[in-house]
Order: structure tokens, then C-alpha cells, then sequence
């Protein structure tokens, strides 16, 4: 991976702050160097709030690094993705943490890449952490990196749902209950 341009506003970098968020999130879930590409002189609020967010740091340096996401939903056709997608990093060795990201990708960029070619701008996710191999019996605490205000706890075996704009992201660390 290369430079990451999260940094600054949509004026210098060219991506709004839902495709910042989705970027960095992306760029911490695949274990890549974060190598910033950002003009540092000229960092907006939202994006130093991306680069020093406490959750997504501890996250990049202690857990992605060994354990990349790779992708469980919606991108299991070798030549083309859809829309959305659903990412797992982990589960650890001992099968308590597990880092989890949903992505609409969106419909306004090259839409040749998806199949099927999406035809709305959102996208709807409904999944149980068992279908994404983790323990079904098991409860999960789930911490949304980016927003702490917006953390759950779910059953393995209980739906998650929600609906994802263009560029929006999901980025979650899912801690096995004890």
C-alpha cells in the first residue's frame, strides 16, 4: 500500500471525510505501514482526529499488524466485489478479539469493478458474528473504533443490521465476554 492520505480536508486530498474514514480504517485492518502522505503543516480537526484516534492506534500497532483482515462477505468473486463488504481481522490465537469492518463502497466510482453493478448509493448489512467465524454461543463487547459512543454488545448468533451511505464505514474491535 502506499501513502495515506487522510490527513487533510477534500480541497488537498480530494476525498471526503467518509472516504478519509474509509481509507484509514481499511489501511489499519489490512496491517499496512501507516505511511503518511498528508501535508502536516495543513492537518484539519477531522483528520488529526483519524491519525491520533487512541482505539485505531492500539488497533494498528497491536493487533492488525499480526492478524490482516481478510474478507468474508460479498467479495468471494475472484474478478469483481459488490458493493458492500464485510472484513475480519482475527480471531486472536486464543479466539477473544477479533476486528471487524463493513464497507459500502458506494455506487459513484468505477462501478465496473462490482457484480452485481449497484444501483443506489447505500447499502444495507445483516449478518450474525457467526457467519463470519466467529463463536455463535459466545457475547461479544463490541467498541466502534471512530465513535465510543456508538458501542454494543451482541450475541454471536444475533443479527447486526444497519444501512451504510456512500463511502461509509464500519470499523469494530469485538472482544469475547468472559
Amino acid at each position: 500500500m502506499d501513502n495515506l492520505f487522510v490527513g487533510n480536508n477534500a480541497s488537498f486530498s480530494g476525498l471526503t471525510d467518509n472516504q478519509r474514514k474509509m481509507v484509514m480504517s481499511h489501511w489499519i485492518g489490512a496491517g499496512a505501514n501507516l505511511i503518511i502522505g498528508s501535508n502536516m503543516t495543513d492537518l484539519d480537526n477531522y483528520g488529526l482526529a483519524l491519525l491520533t484516534n487512541k482505539r485505531a492506534q492500539e488497533i494498528a500497532n497491536n493487533f492488525t499488524t499480526k492478524y490482516p483482515m481478510l474478507p468474508t462477505q460479498g467479495n468471494n468473486n475472484p474478478s469483481h466485489g459488490r458493493q458492500g463488504q464485510v472484513w475480519i481481522a482475527g480471531p486472536s490465537d486464543d479466539s477473544n478479539t477479533a476486528v471487524i469492518l463493513v464497507a459500502n463502497y458506494g455506487n459513484s466510482g468505477n462501478n465496473n469493478l462490482f457484480d452485481p453493478i449497484p444501483t443506489q448509493s447505500w447499502w444495507s448489512y445483516n449478518f450474525t458474528f457467526s457467519d463470519i467465524g466467529l463463536d455463535a454461543h459466545a457475547t461479544y463487547i463490541v467498541e466502534n473504533v471512530w465513535d465510543s459512543s456508538a458501542d454494543f454488545t451482541v450475541q454471536g448468533n444475533e443479527i447486526v443490521s444497519g444501512t451504510l451511505q456512500d463511502a461509509e464505514v464500519k470499523f469494530w474491535r469485538a472482544t469475547k465476554k468472559n
